[in-house]
């Protein structure tokens, strides 16, 4: 209805130029939001393979990294393992005892009790308990258990308290230290 009202209005060949610029806008317009982008995304993965092909993923050398970190893995394990045997002798409740006692001796602390706990195995390392009591000054107490924490790296005091003891600047420190044992590779 429109297009004949127009078409008697317009010579047809004005009319076939307007008709044509109407197809030519709706063809871009439908060029630009439909083609547009996936050829953009075409051209990016032509130039993606192509930089793949260029530079081929070296097999060996990934073989190589993963024996290196596989390495690196037991030779840490083999640290975790070995970590403050310098300071602990052993790792057996009896051994521990005699270590901490010479080092008690050291600081002029008097190892009054030890007691092993029952140990709490886990997925990666098994804890054993200690109850300990000592008796010392604080300063003495103090220097104790710091050395004992710095140098004794398969254990970790989990809780303490102290009190005053019988004498004058005499203190009993009560406290739970584990022993920490990762577990042995099989």
């Amino acid at each position: 209805m429109m297009l004949d009202e127009l078409s008697k209005n317009l010579s047809p060949r004005l009319l076939f130029l307007l008709l044509t610029a109407i197809a030519v806008v709706i063809l871009s317009l439908g060029y630009s939001g439909l083609f547009r982008q996936p050829i953009k995304e075409l051209r990016q993965l032509e130039n993606r393979l192509l930089e793949m092909q260029r530079s081929p993923v070296d097999l060996q050398a990934a073989e190589d990294r993963i024996r290196k970190l596989r390495q690196e893995i037991a030779s840490l394990n083999r640290k975790l393992t070995d970590t403050g045997r310098e300071v602990l002798k052993g790792t057996k409740p009896s051994s521990v005892i005699a270590d901490l006692g010479a080092n008690a001796e050291k600081y002029g602390v008097q190892l009054l009790n030890v007691m092993p706990g029952t140990p709490n195995k886990g997925r990666l390392y098994t804890e054993v308990p200690f109850q300990m009591d000592l008796s010392g000054s604080y300063h003495q107490l103090f220097n104790w258990v710091y050395a004992v924490e710095r140098d004794s790296k398969p254990l970790t005091v989990r809780q303490f308290s102290i009190r005053s003891g019988a004498g004058g600047n005499q203190r009993l420190l009560h406290m739970t230290i584990v022993l920490i044992q990762p577990k042995k590779e099989t």
